[in-house]
């Protein structure tokens, strides 16, 4: 079931990646366009997300999570999901562990 860690704040990029590789996850930044929409899917493995800058909203297991700066969703695997991404646009940090591949 997804956890969702809200910080709500500035975020400092490095000591986010620092935090997910020494948990195991391989790191990648990504950046969305203004209301880009992902429709419902999963990962074969654990998958964890930060932002960075602007906003998107993860629904995962029938909740709602509004992400802003700061903020983390973690999500297991397997478990069905889809995210919006706000008016802004979003930047963030997608940590994966792969699915044990």
């Amino acid at each position: 079931m997804a956890r969702f860690v809200p910080v709500s704040g500035p975020v400092d990029r490095r000591s986010a990646i620092d935090a997910l590789s020494g948990e195991g996850l391989r790191v990648t930044e990504w950046t969305d366009d203004p209301s880009t929409t992902y429709p419902e899917h999963q990962h074969a493995g654990r998958e964890a997300r930060i932002v960075l800058t602007g906003r998107m909203t993860i629904v995962a297991s029938g909740r709602s999570y509004e992400l802003g700066p700061g903020d983390r969703i973690d999500l297991d695997p397997l478990e069905i999901h889809r995210g919006v991404v706000g008016a802004e646009g979003v930047s963030y940090l997608a940590g994966s562990d792969g699915g044990g591949s």
